[in-house]
């Protein structure tokens, strides 16, 4: 019994014990006993040392977003014993609480602590800090959930690099382009960094435990903090903490549902410019001897001050379009310099220069013109090459009416063509989008389906301006990409089994990120698997990577004359019937062999393989078939596939037809 006991307490504290042993000798052990042998281990637990505190403030919380919460950190690389999760509960009204506590049970490396209700995650989030004993700490929203690897490669990041803060990769649920520019390459600290290194600024990054502290850095509190988050970063910025970007390996998922807070952003326009006019006001002070300050206070202004003056202007009532315009010009007097001007875009200088000159009516002019354009991407040609899906696509920019975007040609110079009323406020300089144009960017993506990160494929593109009759012409975009399939170690090729296309158009200040629409079937046996392009059922271009949501057959329509068959009798009738169907139209690529199963119109089943070789692909089966029609079908992994192609068996032999 002392043994065991000895070995239980030592083994939970490496977090290497079964549990059921634990319970085993708690069971028999007397209530005094126990009570000393939970509170041995608890203490021992508690003097372990932690790599990741993962800190998560709970409020009404979703059943379904929890349990997907703890799935994932279930799910970590990282062995228990090396983190710990800290739950704050600020005061829920039903029965959060206790569904938290029902988690921790059977996770001796949760903690649930509870707060009276403070209105807000900044208060749960600043209590988790002072009981978290990890390196670093990590703050969740209660219904996200981490990738496999995450807390795992992040620590080791953040001790690799000696890192404050580990910004990795993260995805949104909802959309393509969230942190595309932020992630596009990994950042050690020191290194020079394109954008404001702790963008985006969501707190779901990995935190130096110590450097919090020691800096004094905490989320503002109050009952409504909008932006809590960025005020957190702006203070790690202003502390100056060292940064890693990590965008090799998907990290975070930010689940988007309405019940975020951020979904109620804006509901109050005068809230909304108040936390707004605040947030820039402490980006300017606490920044103010920071390299950051102009470059956070312009993107700020970008995003959320002119974003509010665009196309979204025009639903709102006069009363908050008056409201709207007096809040920003305010803003962009006192946080964009002038001289900051040119390092903006087209769209943005325009809008920039007439809220300066205070004219209404062409504000309006100005965000009609820029509502609903975009550019649908088409794809316009795809086949597989030396094992490599090669796309081209193109897109043109249109506006709300469908119809391309107008540019005007002035000399060897092009100009966006304005309404009268905007031309008269905008300059010349602000209208000219011909050095913009170098810097335009027309790209492919891809993104899984389950897992919803998106990453780039290899590849060029181009954007110009066609010039058109009279002087006017429209922006188009042409781009080819190569898309290599199972040779990157971080995606995962099995969990994510359809992969979904899309472009990316960046050009003069508009940035349209869409699925890419079209794509006939392009069938491959290659890197050790299947895969399928193919349009899907809105009509976007797919990629099908594990059979699992197209067939191989039925994508590669087998012909029944290039069929070879071999029989013999077997007994009770049968014949022992083994088929060579060559899959001309699909690409191969190395030594392919992908067993599944051949199922025939009578329910009776066969062995079936998908080959690749020198001598290209092709689908192999046998079985033994009593006589009459066969209508074949497979089977590759759990996905069921018509081949178009029947067996007919007599006592003369076999033959095969299309279905």
């Amino acid at each position: 019994m002392l043994t065991d006991l000895v070995a239980a307490v030592l083994g939970a504290v490496r977090g290497v014990v079964p549990r059921r042993l634990l319970k085993s000798i708690h069971r028999r052990l007397p209530a005094g006993g126990r009570r000393r042998l939970d509170r041995v281990v608890r203490t021992l637990r508690r003097r372990a040392r932690v790599k990741v505190s993962v800190i998560v403030a709970a409020y009404n919380s979703d059943q379904a977003g929890l349990e997907r919460l703890v799935a994932s950190l279930d799910a970590q690389s990282l062995p228990r014993q090396e983190f710990e999760v800290v739950f704050v509960d600020d005061g829920s009204s039903d029965d959060t609480l206790a569904r938290l506590r029902a988690f921790a049970r059977t996770r001796p490396h949760f903690v649930v602590h509870s707060i009276p209700n403070s209105g807000w995650s900044s208060r749960p989030r600043n209590a988790a800090i002072e009981l978290a004993r990890g390196d670093y700490v990590l703050f969740m929203d209660h219904d996200d959930e981490l990738f496999p690897e995450a807390l795992e490669r992040a620590h080791a990041c953040g001790r690799l690099h000696r890192a404050d803060v580990v910004n990795a990769k993260e995805v949104r649920t909802r959309g393509w382009s969230w942190g595309w520019n932020e992630f596009a390459q990994d950042l050690a600290p020191g290194d020079e960094s394109p954008t404001v290194p702790l963008l985006p600024m969501t707190p779901h990054k990995v935190y130096r435990r110590a450097f919090l502290n020691r800096a004094g850095i905490r989320f503002p509190e109050g009952k409504r903090v909008l932006w809590e988050d960025i005020h957190f970063n702006v203070a790690c910025l202003a502390a100056g903490a060292r940064v890693a970007v990590v965008t090799g390996y998907p990290f975070y998922h930010w689940v988007a549902t309405d019940a975020n807070n951020s979904a109620t952003y804006g509901r109050d326009v005068a809230e909304f410019w108040d936390h707004l006019s605040r947030l820039l006001d402490g980006i300017d002070t606490a920044l103010s001897q920071n390299r950051w300050r102009q470059p956070l206070l312009t993107h700020q202004i970008r995003g959320r001050v002119l974003g509010q003056v665009g196309p979204g202007l025009l639903r709102r009532s006069a009363a908050d379009r008056a409201f709207i315009l007096e809040q920003a010009t305010d803003l962009v007097q006192a946080h964009l310099p002038v001289d900051v001007d040119a390092e903006l875009t087209p769209v943005d200088r325009a809008r920039v220069q007439v809220l300066r000159a205070g004219h209404v009516d062409a504000q309006l002019a100005l965000a009609t013109v820029d509502q609903g354009v975009t550019a649908v991407p088409r794809v316009d040609d795809l086949r597989w090459e030396d094992g490599l899906l090669v796309l081209t696509a193109s897109a043109t920019l249109t506006d709300a009416s469908g119809e391309p975007v107008r540019f005007r040609r002035s000399g060897d110079r092009w100009l966006r063509d304005l309404p009268a009323e905007v031309a008269a406020v905008v300059t010349t300089e602000a209208r000219d989008v011909t050095d913009s144009l170098a810097s335009a960017r027309f790209s492919i993506s891809v993104r899984g389906r389950e897992s919803r990160s998106t990453w780039p494929v290899h590849g060029v593109g181009e954007v110009r301006i066609v010039d058109e009759v009279d002087g006017i012409g429209h922006l188009v975009a042409h781009a080819e990409a190569r898309f290599d399939v199972g040779t990157t170690p971080e995606r995962d090729w099995d969990g994510d089994p359809v992969w979904d296309f899309a472009a990316r158009l960046e050009a003069c200040g508009y940035v349209a990120h869409r699925a890419l629409r079209g794509g006939r079937p392009a069938v491959a046996l290659v890197r050790g698997r299947s895969a399928i392009a193919y349009e899907n059922r809105d009509g976007n271009l797919s990629l099908d990577v594990s059979n699992a949501a197209r067939s191989v057959t039925g994508s590669a329509r087998p012909v029944a004359e290039d069929v070879q068959l071999a029989s013999t009798h077997a007994a009770d009738g049968l014949f022992a019937v083994h088929c060579r169907v060559p899959l001309t139209s699909v690409h191969a690529h190395g030594d392919v062999r992908i067993a599944g199963e051949v199922v025939f119109g009578d329910g009776s089943q066969g062995r079936a393989e998908l080959l690749a070789d020198d001598t290209g692909a092709r689908l192999e089966f046998q079985s033994d078939l009593p006589p009459g029609d066969h209508r074949v079908k497979t089977r590759f992994n759990g996905r069921a596939g018509e081949t178009g192609l029947v067996l007919s068996v007599t006592p003369d032999g076999v033959s095969v037809r299309q279905a």
